[in-house]
């Protein structure tokens, strides 16, 4: 019996930890925009900024993850500081990457420095390797999406 897509993912699961949204970008196969759910998910952030960690978003590393930032993670599962530096690519949880960076272009138009809870995102971060972007993403993103239709 083939693996299911979670049982998958779960294998290539390194930790837990706070990414902040200026390192991620989207995946090019993200569900299509829904600019009601992006309002709604807004408001609720900025009504309860400790309301993200109830629902991280799935990362894949990118590229320059720095090597003890990422031990740290791999070694405890769960990390309190964000990555020095990095790129990640988000396989899950695109609307409420959108949603932060709306609030953060809102609340900081000046560049000043602001609350991290706003500047970062939980996220469950992945290895990558060589199911990424396809096999291992496009079925991951193909099954959310058809579970919110």
């Amino acid at each position: 019996m083939p693996d299911h897509i979670y049982q998958r993912m779960s294998r290539r699961l390194i930790g837990k930890a706070p990414i902040p949204i200026l390192m991620i970008d989207g995946h090019a196969e993200c569900r299509v925009r829904n600019n009601d759910h992006l309002e709604a998910l807004r408001l609720d952030i900025a009504k309860d900024p400790e309301s993200r960690w109830a629902n991280p978003i799935d990362v894949v590393l990118g590229e320059d993850i720095d090597a003890r930032w990422l031990t740290e993670l791999n070694d405890n599962r769960l990390c309190d500081s964000p990555p020095p530096s990095g790129h990640f690519w988000c396989i899950s949880g695109h609307h409420r990457l959108m949603a932060a960076l709306l609030i953060l272009d809102k609340w900081n138009p000046t560049g000043e420095e602001v609350d991290p809870r706003v500047t970062h995102w939980p996220a469950n971060v992945y290895e990558s390797g060589p199911f990424f972007p396809s096999p291992f993403v496009r079925p991951s993103l193909t099954v959310k999406k058809t579970q919110r239709r």
